[in-house]
């Protein structure tokens, strides 16, 4: 795919053209939400503990009660808000491998940030914003204990909203809580668990536009160039691909906003921080499908040694 580049930025829609228009399917549009709830998404994404009873020290973040924090997430999950509260383990470091696949195969050379936290409090300038620049995500498998296995079994998917979430996972695994956590701490050390978190139906939440930038990063700056683009708030993923004679982006960065002219705000701030002015911008315009993997079940076990 090419494009032209002047100085402004081009835009390479995605499949079928948005015309601005309403969306009138009742699971893409936005929900009205209070301060409240801002807070507790904006907690439940970045913030949960690994603790026995994670609400109570989740509330008192939130200047509430743990039941009003348990109350306002099943909520928000009934409502489709949150699209799921969840362990959220590294897939490189457990050994799985994944790419984009479009018209060819495009692996991902270097991770900068895959971490989507949509920030519910903040305006244009707080996504446009630099946040802590995070270090270059590790890429290759990590090794495994039997007992890492079983925990992650254990513990991926859903997570029950109750004063003790973690508590069922410890009795499938024969183990009290505390052991359980001191567990799941050890493999965030190792880079197994990235964190535990609510991830949120982003239109839902009032998330409407997300583009996907990619840039053309002369290849001796983007090892200092990708962590600088990773570290704005409004990027969820940032990583490295290879560059083809007609496609020269190598970086590429999800920005994700309430509008387009948000998403091209949050690009732009990467375009005055860096220098860089050759980009163009890929917007989605339907979600097919959204799921988290589940690791190590029979499953995939099964379409493994069919296939693989």
């Amino acid at each position: 795919m090419a494009a032209e580049l002047t100085g402004a930025a081009p835009r390479l829609d995605g499949v079928g053209e948005d015309t601005g228009k309403a969306r009138t399917r009742r699971e893409g549009a936005a929900v009205a939400l209070d301060d409240s709830d801002r807070l507790l998404l904006n907690l439940l994404q970045g913030r949960f503990p690994l603790a026995e009873r994670p609400f109570a020290a989740i509330a008192e973040a939130a200047g509430t009660t743990e039941a009003e924090a348990i109350e306002r997430t099943r909520r928000l999950l009934n409502e489709r808000i949150i699209r799921q509260l969840t362990p959220i383990y590294d897939t490189r470091a457990l050994g799985y491998r994944s790419m984009l696949v479009a018209a060819k195969v495009v692996p991902t050379l270097r991770l900068f940030k895959i971490r989507m936290d949509l920030e519910m409090q903040g305006d244009t300038s707080t996504l446009a914003a630099a946040g802590e620049t995070p270090a270059p995500a590790e890429l290759e498998a990590q090794p495994l204990s039997e007992l890492d296995v079983r925990m992650i079994q254990a513990t991926q998917g859903d997570m029950p909203v109750h004063e003790r979430p973690f508590d069922a996972a410890a009795e499938r695994l024969a183990m009290p809580v505390a052991r359980l956590l001191a567990h799941m701490a050890d493999m965030r050390e190792r880079g197994l668990l990235r964190r535990v978190a609510a991830i949120l139906y982003h239109r839902r939440a009032g998330f409407s536009a997300n583009g996907m930038g990619v840039w053309k990063v002369p290849e001796g700056r983007i090892a200092e160039l990708g962590p600088r683009m990773a570290a704005v708030r409004g990027i969820s993923h940032c990583y490295q691909r290879p560059t083809y004679e007609d496609w020269p982006y190598s970086v590429f960065t999800m920005a994700h906003g309430r509008s387009r002219e948000e998403c091209d705000a949050v690009l732009d701030s990467i375009a005055r921080d860096t220098g860089i002015e050759e980009r163009a911008t890929l917007y989605s315009s339907t979600e097919f499908k959204k799921i988290r993997l589940l690791y190590f079940t029979d499953d995939f076990r099964r379409w493994e040694e069919q296939h693989a």
